[in-house]
């Protein structure tokens, strides 16, 4: 969505990445509660917190980027 939105509202996309900038300490507090290693963004938010239900089971719709 990110590629699109730079082509096509870039002012879009700029305050797509801030906002995850911002939420990147709770991403990297939810990866952690998961035994991961990197940023787990969430799936439903409220400010940036999960609010996700069944959050630790909603990890299997989570979109990952494989290491390098």
């Amino acid at each position: 969505m990110l590629q699109a939105l730079t082509y096509t509202a870039p002012q879009a996309a700029r305050d797509a990445l801030a906002w995850r900038h911002s939420i990147l300490p709770q991403a990297r507090e939810r990866a952690a509660q998961l035994g991961l290693a990197e940023a787990l963004f969430p799936w439903r938010t409220i400010a940036g917190r999960e609010c996700s239900g069944y959050w630790p089971a909603g990890r299997a719709s989570s979109h990952r980027r494989p290491s390098r």
